[in-house]
């Protein structure tokens, strides 16, 4: 996935989680990059290439990542609801 970062949400959305797991190297600012990454991921997709190195450590590296940091996130929301609510 190549996410193009934008003004809408679910442009924001999608850098972020790519941003959070550690694959920033799929995030764009504008549409010539998009094109310009899509295009050097498609001629490189070959399981020697860059897909293919990927595809090896992707699972490892998301699990190992912010996005699945469920614990912080916990208590990280917690922290959010006591400071605009109040305490239990």
């Amino acid at each position: 996935m190549i996410c193009l970062d934008g003004d809408w949400w679910s442009a924001r959305q999608g850098v972020s989680l790519l941003w959070a797991a550690g694959f920033e190297e799929f995030t764009t600012l504008d549409s010539g990059g998009y094109v310009e990454k899509a295009v050097g991921l498609a001629n490189d997709a070959g399981r020697s290439g860059r897909l293919g190195a990927l595809r090896e450590r992707m699972q490892g590296h998301l699990l190992e990542s912010a996005v699945c940091e469920t614990v912080e996130f916990a208590r990280n929301m917690d922290a959010l609801y006591v400071r605009f609510v109040g305490p239990g």
